[in-house]
């Protein structure tokens, strides 16, 4: 009896773990091991199985056509394959009239024909129009209809002039009647329309914004009384809601995209991207420069169509909001990062969706300084699947001034922690049930959240603002200094094995254009060396600060030799602990500088702050290319890399000259490296006396009636003047640190208890000798440097003798730039 139960329970537990675990049709990856040894016989058949069951299953059509066509076309088994893939492909196509997969499948062959010019009995020009004709007339009314064929009707018509002229009757058939709301196919001859519209795009052939607009207009004012007025008065967020809780049947006709919205998207490419006549080929000249001015009056013109038009007609459309956010974003130029932040807000991104497309919002960049408020980053918690309340509608304006960066990246973080944690916790629980179909896979994923670009770019920056940024003296950034320094290790540790997780192709871009694979992994690389900027300016910072620490102990030492016992240097307590210190800030140094090495060099006499920006042309782009002067290369170069430069070379200076012979005097001329810590940011921000090749242009002047004088791009100045803070804020850090050195605090601030007992001695010393006390060379020399770095940047910045000698003060309270005004956490007109 028992042994009857044990074998009971052993067959319920062998089905349950089938259940669970090895009931798993395995023919895809059988597939794809025969494909990988060129078992021709098994692909053919697994094939067959596998599109009996689905016509449309793609994974068995394209192993099969890569199998097909592998190795030398002119062989006996090479023609073997090719019949019997056709007649598989024929098959298919007359028992699955409706499927998209085997007529696709038989694009897909006679492409590989044409591109190889193999000849193939019944294959020419005719065959290929009619195939091009015959999926366009049965699958034009779907969306995915024009990413189908789009792009391979160049594969089967290469000659250029007969493949417009075909593409150009295609277009001409398709909208040559207007969509009539009465008509029963009414929505599918939109989709026809748009269909045609992408198409022709795509080959070159032009498209009238005139009609887009036109055809757009009429077909949205046809659904003002039903759909479009419906969904402008229903919350977005709220109608999702109701939806999922099983009330609401109002909200029905929500609908993720409008028919006709293809058109408004179409237009706002045409418009930012035209069609080039003369020469479509050649993507590099264009045909007439656009003037600064007429390039930001593309691009307002785009956002307008998109938010108060678009939107307003489309509230749930996501390509268009995705769209507007590209066009607010700080590298198509307009940077309205409170806007773009309110537009996102209706997408209600999961986890995974901040991964791929937070990169519209976080971009290398002085972006986290322009757009933050000077609060500490202990942002608002947001929690992990909810939005900040606010109204869905383009125009609302209800909370825009609550919305703040910070927020953004610390949401990003703590999703991203808590999903990470979410996934480890099922980890164990499938580990405990025994089911491992799927574990491999999703120790992947976690590998590639833990390693995500937009995720460690959000900490980094992060860590920055609160160590270089935010903090107001040495002191303060000391007391940041010390768990940012541990963060930093771990995100050097992920940089290692860093995943580019950023997806470009959410919204598909119909263009012209041909696009360039190798921009992703330009911009890839340039975002892993700003990683590695950042984070090294972390470490340098930390590595400075020791040598700041361990100086303040030689200065205090000086203080009790006289010239004629200093024939030696003062050695501190525990040298050899503090000697790996210099090393340290030598090797980071070296890893700055190293950055410049493989950046390209900033063309000094025709630099301008809109090199900083992307061109219209190129916002959309899949993905879009590094600006013509990357960000890295501008830090590098410009006057934040001069700064800094010249702030380590007076810091090392100073130490060498503490470690040096006190009976000597120095012979290095300390204010000449001060003032080059001043210089660069002067002729920045100063006047046209100081000007130079980085100098900011002045503020238009908007008196005049002349609408022409906007000649730089407010953009690229906001820009620039983010990186000036970030400078400034360095310079301010550096000089607050060797204030703290040359001025120790325990002279700098004395116990009040112990005046009156210093105040007793000195007058019994002063009864006792009348012989004043002599100081070292080198303590002497210290001391005047003190004095005149008080003075020069008590002149510079006008701040008083108090806030210099406390070092918990910031030296610098505004700056004026022609016409513009800083003052700490805001840039204002």
């Amino acid at each position: 009896m028992q042994t009857l139960r044990l074998r009971t329970l052993r067959v319920i537990v062998q089905e349950s773990i089938n259940a669970k675990d090895y009931n798993h049709d395995y023919s895809r990856e059988l597939l794809e091991l025969n494909a990988h040894l060129q078992r021709w016989d098994d692909v053919i058949r697994i094939s067959s199985d596998l599109l009996q069951s689905d016509a449309d299953e793609w994974v068995a059509w394209s192993l099969l056509m890569r199998c097909t066509f592998d190795g030398d076309m002119t062989t006996e088994p090479s023609r073997n394959r090719m019949k019997q893939t056709e007649v598989l492909v024929k098959k298919y196509r007359k028992q699955n009239p409706k499927c998209r997969g085997p007529l696709l499948a038989h694009i897909d062959f006679v492409g590989n024909i044409v591109q190889r010019n193999l000849e193939y009995p019944n294959i020419d020009e005719a065959f290929c129009k009619d195939l091009i004709k015959t999926f366009f007339d049965k699958f034009s009314s779907r969306l995915i209809c024009a990413m189908d064929i789009a792009y391979v009707i160049p594969v089967l018509l290469p000659d250029e002039k007969r493949r417009k002229a075909f593409v150009a009757s295609i277009l001409k058939q398709a909208t040559v009647k207007s969509p009539n709301a009465a008509d029963a196919d009414y929505q599918d001859a939109i989709y026809r329309h748009v269909c045609a519209y992408r198409i022709a795009r795509t080959n070159g052939v032009k498209v009238e914004i005139r009609h887009l607009l036109e055809t757009y207009g009429r077909i949205a004012q046809s659904n003002v009384d039903t759909l479009a007025e419906a969904t402008g008065k229903i919350n977005l967020t709220d109608a999702t809601k109701k939806t999922q809780n099983g009330g609401g049947t109002d909200n029905a006709s929500i609908t993720d995209m409008l028919p006709q919205d293809g058109l408004l998207l179409l237009a706002v490419s045409e418009l930012l991207d035209p069609l080039k006549l003369d020469s479509v080929k050649d993507s590099s000249a264009p045909v007439t420069a656009k003037s600064d001015e007429h390039q930001l009056g593309l691009l307002l013109l785009a956002t307008y169509w998109l938010h108060s038009i678009g939107l307003r007609e489309s509230p749930a459309n996501h390509f268009m909001r995705l769209r507007l956010t590209a066009l607010l974003s700080s590298a198509a130029g307009l940077c309205c990062s409170t806007i773009q932040l309110k537009v996102m807000e209706p997408l209600d991104l999961k986890q995974l969706l901040l991964t791929s497309l937070g990169h519209m919002v976080i971009t290398p960049g002085p972006h986290l300084t322009i757009w933050s408020h000077t609060r500490p980053v202990t942002a608002k918690k947001l929690e992990s699947n909810k939005s900040t309340p606010s109204s869905d509608s383009p125009d609302s304006q209800s909370g825009m001034e609550n919305a703040d960066l910070a927020d953004f990246y610390h949401m990003l973080t703590e999703r991203t922690r808590l999903m990470i944690s979410e996934s480890e916790e099922w980890l164990v629980g499938a580990y405990k049930q025994r089911t491992y179909t799927q574990i491999r896979d999703f120790c992947q994923f976690l590998h590639k959240l833990r390693h995500a670009d937009s995720g460690l770019l959000a900490k980094t920056e992060t860590i920055y603002r609160k160590v270089l940024v935010l903090p107001n003296s040495f002191d303060e950034a000391l007391e940041t200094l010390g768990d940012a320094s541990l963060q930093v290790t771990s995100i050097k540790e992920l940089l290692g094995e860093i995943v580019d997780c950023r997806d470009f192709t959410v919204v598909p871009e119909f263009t012209w254009r041909e696009q360039n694979p190798v921009n992703q992994l330009d911009t890839f690389n340039h975002e892993k060396n700003w990683l590695r900027f950042r984070l090294d300016m972390v470490d340098l910072f930390g590595a400075c600060a020791k040598l700041v620490m361990r100086s303040v102990v030689k200065i205090e030492l000086l203080a009790s030799f006289s010239p004629n016992s200093a024939a030696t240097a003062p050695q501190p307590e525990a040298e050899g602990v503090d000697n790996a210190a210099p090393k340290n800030a030598q090797e980071l140094t070296a890893a700055i500088t190293s950055l410049g090495y493989n950046l390209p060099s900033v063309n000094s006499l025709h630099f301008k702050y809109n090199d900083l920006l992307l061109t219209p042309d190129t916002i959309f782009a899949t993905p879009p290319p590094l600006p013509k002067t990357s960000i890295l290369a501008f830090y590098h170069y410009g006057p934040f890399g001069e700064t800094l430069r010249a702030c380590l070379k007076l810091l090392s200076s100073l130490v060498l000259q503490v470690d040096g012979n006190p009976g000597k005097a120095p012979e290095a001329d300390n204010e000449k490296l001060m003032q080059d810590i001043s210089s660069p940011l002067e002729s920045m921000l100063g006047d046209e006396k100081m000007a130079s090749k980085f100098s900011l242009p002045a503020a238009p002047l908007t008196t005049t009636g002349d609408s022409s004088s906007l000649e730089h791009h407010p953009g690229a100045i906001l820009v620039g003047l983010g990186v000036a803070v970030e400078t400034l804020s360095m310079a301010i850090l550096f000089l607050s640190a060797l204030v703290s050195m040359l001025r120790p605090r325990r002279y700098a601030h004395p116990p009040t208890v112990k005046q009156g007992k210093k105040k007793s001695a000195k007058g019994q010393a002063s009864q006792s000798s009348t012989v004043p006390r002599e100081h070292c060379a080198l303590a002497a020399h210290l001391d005047s440097f003190a004095v005149n770095l008080h003075c020069q940047t008590a002149k510079k910045t006008g701040v008083s003798r108090t806030a210099i000698a406390s070092p918990g003060r910031r030296l610098v309270r505004m700056v004026c730039c022609r016409g513009y005004t800083y003052y700490p956490g805001r840039l204002c007109r």
